[in-house]
């Protein structure tokens, strides 16, 4: 057998170890990079559609306080001006949000975990809603509209993540 035979029937028998190996490092080195980045894009999808439900809820809060001069109570009052938690009542029978079930899906028990109405002279003109999402139970999550003021002198009113640590703006935390 010449040597020229003995190469062409040595690369028939297949790959040489080092050959596998380069493969393996070269898709360990893509793995190692795209995992991280697929992982980020996940959590930013999840976290985009949460807070457009809770703008949605935001929105239909201020609905309610523009039909009713107070926000939703909490306990206390006629039934069925009383905030209900599981089911976001009296917002979601009075036709100010429908997206009850979406946004509960998306949420740590299935449902917002706490909510309060107030001001100081009892009137309900502020509110404070707390919830973590399903898939982030380390993140709280505030629906707020208040005239207290926040760092940097400003009051708070929207959607705020608190991770780390640190407040953050629905903007911020995307």
């Amino acid at each position: 057998m010449t040597m020229q035979q003995q190469s062409r029937q040595r690369r028939e028998g297949g790959y040489s170890l080092i050959e596998i190996l380069i493969v393996l490092v070269i898709i360990s080195l893509i793995a190692a990079i795209a995992i991280p980045i697929y992982s980020s894009a996940i959590t930013k999808s999840r976290r985009s559609a949460l807070v457009a439900d809770l703008r949605v809820l935001h929105d239909s809060m201020k609905r309610y306080y523009l039909d009713k001069s107070r926000f939703p109570l909490m306990g206390g009052g006629d039934p069925l001006e009383t905030m209900s938690l599981p089911d976001l009542a009296p917002l979601s029978t009075g036709g100010y949000f429908s997206s009850v079930d979406g946004l509960n899906q998306k949420l740590l028990f299935d449902r917002v975990l706490g909510y309060t109405a107030y001001n100081d002279d009892g009137t309900a003109t502020e509110f404070a809603a707390i919830m973590r999402p399903k898939k982030e139970p380390a993140v709280i999550v505030w629906l707020l509209y208040t005239d207290n003021v926040g760092p940097g002198g400003t009051f708070r009113d929207g959607i705020y993540f608190f991770e780390n640590g640190v407040w953050m703006s629905a903007d911020e935390a995307l």
